[in-house]
């Protein structure tokens, strides 16, 4: 886990990281749910690509408990991390 387990330092995020954070309306809370709970993938160059499946939703939303409605559009997100740790974008599935 990355952010919800205390213990852990946040990844850093690249500063296109966070443009695209902005331009793409996804805030930094679901990068974190993400991050926490997406499975990841292998996605070239060493980087990984976090994203929601029905297994890793359903434990999110289990801990989210009330309040998953208000991250469910973000189910369709994803992010890629580089092997740094540091989240380089964040982006829609199509």
């Amino acid at each position: 886990m990355h952010y919800l387990n205390p213990t852990l330092n946040p990844p850093g995020l690249s500063r296109h990281a966070k443009t695209q954070m902005q331009r793409r309306c996804i805030p930094e809370a679901a990068v974190e749910l993400i991050l926490d709970f997406a499975n990841a993938t292998p996605s070239g160059s060493g980087t990984l690509r976090y994203r929601f499946d029905k297994r890793s939703w359903a434990a999110a939303d289990k801990l989210l408990g009330s309040q998953a409605r208000a991250f469910e559009k973000f189910r369709n997100a994803y992010v890629i991390e580089a092997s740094n740790g540091t989240v380089v974008t964040v982006a829609w599935l199509h």
